[in-house]
């Protein structure tokens, strides 16, 4: 996955992704098998950061708050999703 040139941080993005799955036991393999779907998400959010391996997107930007605890880059629940995962990543105005 590229990272748009002239993504900021805080910049507002749309994150479309595959997320991982597990089965809930080992009876159910075959019919897991047949029946299998993938599990597409849609992040929206505030673009952080990226790593090596992941994109770091923030749930809240809570700087305007003005509360007491908030400090300049204050933000609400990190979603780490890996760079693999991602299929289709747009900055949105």
């Amino acid at each position: 996955m590229r990272i748009p040139k002239g993504l900021k941080r805080f910049s507002r993005v749309e994150i479309v992704w595959e997320d991982a799955q597990v089965t809930d036991g080992g009876l159910n393999v075959e019919l897991f098998i047949k029946e299998f779907k993938v599990c597409t998400r849609r992040t929206l959010g505030y673009y952080l950061s990226t790593t090596r391996n992941t994109i770091l997107i923030a749930e809240t930007d809570d700087r305007l708050a003005g509360n007491w605890f908030n400090v300049h880059q204050d933000v609400e629940r990190v979603n780490s999703i890996p760079l693999g995962m991602i299929v289709e990543l747009n900055v949105l105005s």
